[in-house]
């Protein structure tokens, strides 16, 4: 158990280790200066004027047709209509001077988004403010696109119907020290294609959901969120390959997990309310602690060679498996019982006749109990066999114990004698 749960841990950390490794190293990429495409500016230039109380949609607009890659925001308070969402170009960095700083202010009663993101683009350092009432997000990726590897980091999601939504086909987004705080129905949500989402560090808290992963998006990580206040911290629809590591829970429900979820890793987390126990994913092809559960062999999912499901509902009784190992590699899959380690035995008399050299003798006893096929079988006769005669016992079938004696090279007309024979199975 405890090999299992550190190596469960140990991927997730690696996860976690090689996102922030691609943060640092494409921050490095992104301050490189030099030509057209890196140019760096102050919003000030382009007419981004903070606490002037006018709509700074425009001005962001003349900065992105400048070709300007790196915009720095001053402290204050920015106005943008979300219903007119700003779409950073490819590779382009917003960054303002700190989440208490540079808060950039949704006009009230408005719906949409403050900012569409871009492939490679980054959003840093400052505040999403909503009015805490209307259907306005902070930032979005659309369908009809592919959005990758675009980034956001230690930006404070407040007031907001949907702090972050992800409705395109990106991929390796990244959310880093951010904060979704009283958001009306969600953190974060993304539709049917997104790939490998990565929030670290994030804070949730005052959302009804911190996060809904959608239908058939796949993979990623949240490592080390924290869920404060929620229904709901995490929702796993039907998505499959998320990891869920370090995070802290104080939420009625900590995680959903769907059930058509497959491949889903809930590992270390610390649960305030609802705790994750071996019930929620039982039969369901995700693991907790870095075991799947079940309380049969699964019937449906696709499974590997040497995948093996534990039971969620072992019991006491020696006849029933503690485990099931995957043979034979598929959808269903074909599966193989483990039993408990229970010592079951069976006492009776063996009497063998006389057995010639050459040949031998066996007997099948039925009348043993808590036996299986699969079983070893170790065995005591309080009759000393003689050298050159060996003695075998097999578990044919169930409760079923086959003694075969072979007098290899013990003479002609021997005589082995009588007494007390236990079988005990070897699990």
């Amino acid at each position: 158990m405890t090999s299992r749960r550190w190596s469960a841990c140990g991927w997730a950390l690696y996860l976690a280790f090689a996102c922030v490794a691609s943060l640092a190293i494409a921050t490095a990429h992104a301050q490189v200066t030099g030509g057209a495409a890196t140019t760096e500016a102050r919003g000030l230039a382009y007419g981004i004027i903070p606490d002037d109380g006018i709509d700074d949609g425009a001005a962001f607009n003349r900065a992105a047709t400048a070709g300007v890659k790196v915009l720095r925001l001053e402290p204050g308070r920015y106005n943008l209509d979300p219903s007119i969402a700003f779409a950073l170009t490819a590779g382009m960095t917003i960054d303002g001077a700190g989440k208490e700083a540079t808060i950039i202010d949704l006009t009230d009663g408005k719906t949409g988004s403050a900012f569409r993101m871009a492939t490679g683009s980054v959003l840093s350092d400052l505040t999403i403010l909503g009015d805490g009432a209307s259907s306005a997000n902070g930032v979005i990726c659309v369908s009809g696109g592919s959005t990758n590897n675009y980034r956001v980091e230690r930006v404070r999601f407040e007031g907001l119907s949907v702090g972050a939504s992800d409705n395109g086909v990106s991929r390796n987004a990244t959310y880093y020290e951010c904060d979704f705080v009283n958001c009306i129905n969600v953190g974060y949500q993304d539709g049917s294609a997104s790939l490998n989402p990565c929030f670290l560090f994030c804070r949730f808290e005052g959302c009804p959901t911190g996060i809904i992963r959608g239908a058939s998006s796949r993979g990623g990580l949240i490592y080390g969120c924290d869920f404060q206040g929620a229904t709901t911290g995490v929702s796993l629809s039907t998505t499959g390959g998320v990891s869920v590591e370090a995070c802290d829970f104080n939420a009625t429900t900590s995680i959903v997990i769907g059930a058509s979820v497959v491949r889903c890793a809930i590992g270390e987390n610390h649960y305030q309310q609802d705790e994750i126990l071996p019930s929620d994913v039982a039969n369901k092809q995700c693991r907790l602690l870095g075991r799947y559960l079940g309380t049969a062999s699964p019937s449906s999912g696709t499974w590997q060679v040497g995948d093996r499901v534990s039971n969620s509902t072992p019991g006491t009784s020696a006849g029933t498996a503690v485990e099931w190992a995957c043979s034979t590699a598929g959808t269903s899959g074909t599966w193989q019982p483990l039993y408990r380690g229970t010592s079951v035995s069976y006492a009776t008399t063996l009497d063998p006749p006389e057995i010639d050299q050459g040949e031998s003798w066996e007997v099948i006893d039925s009348g043993a109990t808590g036996f299986a096929v699969g079983d070893g079988a170790a065995w005591y006769w309080a009759t000393t066999v003689p050298d050159g005669v060996v003695l075998q016992v097999q578990i044919t079938a169930a409760n079923t114990i086959k003694v075969q004696i072979v007098n290899i090279a013990g003479g002609d007309n021997l005589d082995i004698g009588s007494g007390s024979f236990t079988v005990r199975a070897v699990r």
